[in-house]
């Protein structure tokens, strides 16, 4: 079915049209909203009084002076859908200003410790769990990225130590960073950078030492932290 803009407008004399085929408007359509209730994608186009779920829909919006919006949402039960944006290429472009997104969508951190601490090695070539540690609830689960940055002090000239991370209470990956202390109480500062997958659920991810030497640990002289981030996109 094809009209033109002034005779589609005026057949219709104020009551709402229905098609069931190709409609072509030639010329301005300007409306207040722009409602989609159906798709040719699988299935022919169904009728809101044909079927439960008549509420839901892509909208396209304005708000005089403000701005646009294009959204997913049932109105029939007040929820918000999901929406995607497909095609081959998708670009982009803020003109004069940005694009942004929401806190959390491409990253979140999920715990860190931040502190001076002084702490010293139990015994010697044995692993030990340091006070640097962070407890989080991870609900989805995903890449973690895990940065460390510790200030290591030993007693023992040229000594040899050894920086790991463990998830809840056991080692998990030893000797990501070995440092080597060149005189007695001299300070090293020590910082790695690790990724792995991290499981959903409550967690502690702690840095772990070890030394061959006596009179190794942690100073408070500097800060040691550890920063746990899931990376999202």
């Amino acid at each position: 079915m094809t009209q033109s803009a002034v005779a589609y407008g005026q057949s219709l004399n104020g009551t709402e049209a229905v098609s069931s085929g190709l409609v072509t408007h030639r010329g301005l359509l300007d409306v207040t909203t722009i409602r989609v209730r159906g798709s040719t994608v699988g299935q022919p186009y169904v009728l809101p009084t044909q079927h439960a779920g008549a509420g839901q829909g892509v909208e396209l919006l304005h708000f005089p002076n403000q701005y646009g919006v294009v959204q997913a949402y049932d109105r029939e039960n007040a929820a918000w859908m999901d929406l995607y944006v497909q095609g081959k290429n998708i670009t982009l472009v803020a003109t004069g200003g940005k694009v942004s997104l929401p806190a959390g969508t491409a990253q979140s951190l999920l715990g860190y410790y931040w502190n001076g601490v002084t702490w010293s090695l139990p015994a010697t070539s044995q692993w030990y769990e340091t006070p640097v540690q962070a407890s989080f609830t991870n609900a989805l689960g995903g890449v973690w990225r895990i940065e460390f940055t510790a200030h290591i002090l030993s007693s023992t000239a040229n000594a040899g130590m050894y920086l790991g991370v463990g998830v809840d209470g056991s080692l998990t990956w030893g000797s990501l960073a070995v440092v080597n202390v060149p005189a007695n109480q001299l300070q090293v500062v020590s910082s790695f950078i690790y990724h792995t997958g991290g499981p959903a659920g409550t967690h502690r991810v702690s840095v772990w030492m070890m030394s061959t030497s006596a009179g190794g640990g942690l100073n408070a002289t500097g800060n040691s932290s550890i920063w746990v981030t899931e990376q999202r996109a």
